[in-house]
C-alpha cells in the first residue's frame, strides 16, 4: 500500500539477479534469499511531465515510464501565493528547502527577506570538536560508530552511558547500536514507538530483522521506562513490530516459523 510499501518476491529476485551478475562466479558463491538479513522498500515521488501534444501517443507513453522521469524536484507557486515542492530526493532536501524559501522570498515585501543562509547552516551534530583521526577505521569501534551517527552530539550518548553503564550494552546483539541510543531517541528525537527505535531512529531492523525481533521485548522494556508504558502497551508495541516483520516476510514470499 501507499502507507506501507513492501518489497515483493519479484523485487527481491530482481535485486539478487543484479547482484549475482556483478559477482565473480569463479570465486564468489551465488547470493540467495537465505542470505538476506533485512529488506527495505519505499516510494519515490516523481514529477510527471506534461506530454508534448506534438508527440501524440508516444509522448504519453514516454511520460508514463517512471525510469525516464526526472528525479529533480519542482517548485510551483499558485496565483494566491501557495508554494508547493514536489518530487526530489531525501539526499537533496536542503536544496529543496532553499529553493522553496527563495520562492517565498520573491513574494515578500522588498527588504523583508534576508540573504539565504542555507549554505552556511551546519547540520545537527556538525558543531564542536571533530572526530579523532582514525576513529572511523573500524565499523565495530564504538567511538567511530557514535561519531558517524551523531557527530559532535556523540558526547550526549557517552554521558548517558557514564551515568548508567548498562546503556553501553548493545541494543540489538550483533549490531553496533547502544541501548543509550534508544534512550536518546526517546528524549531528543521524538521516538514514541518500538518501530520508531528499530526501523527509523536506528536501522537495526534493516540490518538484521531476526536479531531485532528477538531483541524487541528488551528494547520495549527499555522504552517503557522512558515513555511510561504499562504492560499492556509493551505487549501491544511488541505485537505491532512482530506483525510488521511477518508482513515483510509474506510480501517477500518466504515465511519462517518463529519461537520468539
Amino acid at each position: 500500500s501507499m502507507d506501507d510499501p513492501q518489497a515483493t518476491g519479484d523485487d527481491i529476485d530482481y535485486i539478487l539477479e543484479a547482484l549475482n551478475q556483478a559477482l565473480d562466479t569463479t570465486t564468489d558463491r551465488e547470493i540467495n534469499c537465505g542470505d538476506i538479513t533485512g529488506v527495505w522498500a519505499g516510494l519515490r515521488p516523481l514529477v510527471k511531465p506534461t506530454a508534448d501534444p506534438t508527440e501524440g501517443d508516444s509522448g504519453a507513453t514516454k511520460a508514463g515510464a517512471t525510469k525516464d522521469l526526472s528525479r529533480r524536484h519542482a517548485i510551483r507557486t499558485t496565483d494566491s501565493g501557495v508554494v508547493t515542492v514536489t518530487g526530489g530526493k531525501l539526499t537533496t532536501y536542503r536544496e529543496m528547502a532553499e529553493d522553496a524559501v527563495d520562492a517565498v522570498a520573491r513574494h515578500l515585501p522588498r527588504g523583508a527577506a534576508k540573504r539565504r543562509s542555507t549554505k552556511r547552516l551546519r547540520l545537527v551534530g556538525a558543531n564542536g570538536r571533530t572526530p579523532v583521526p582514525g576513529t572511523d577505521a573500524r565499523p565495530d569501534d564504538r567511538t567511530g560508530h557514535l561519531h558517524r551517527r551523531y557527530g559532535s552530539d556523540a558526547d550526549e550518548i557517552r554521558a548517558l552511558v557514564a551515568f548508567d553503564s548498562s546503556l553501553g550494552e548493545a541494543l540489538v546483539p550483533g549490531l553496533a547500536y547502544l541501548r543509550a541510543e534508544a534512550v536518546y531517541a526517546a528524549r531528543q528525537e521524538m521516538a514514541t514507538t518500538l518501530e520508531d527505535i528499530l526501523c527509523r531512529r536506528t536501522r537495526a531492523h534493516l540490518k538484521d530483522r531476526e536479531a531485532s525481533l528477538a531483541a524487541a521485548p528488551d528494547v520495549a522494556a527499555l522504552m517503557a521506562t522512558e515513555l511510561g508504558w504499562d504492560e499492556t502497551t509493551i505487549d501491544a508495541q511488541i505485537e505491532h513490530y512482530r506483525a510488521l516483520c511477518a508482513a515483510e516476510e509474506i510480501a517477500g514470499g518466504h515465511v519462517t516459523n518463529r519461537t520468539h
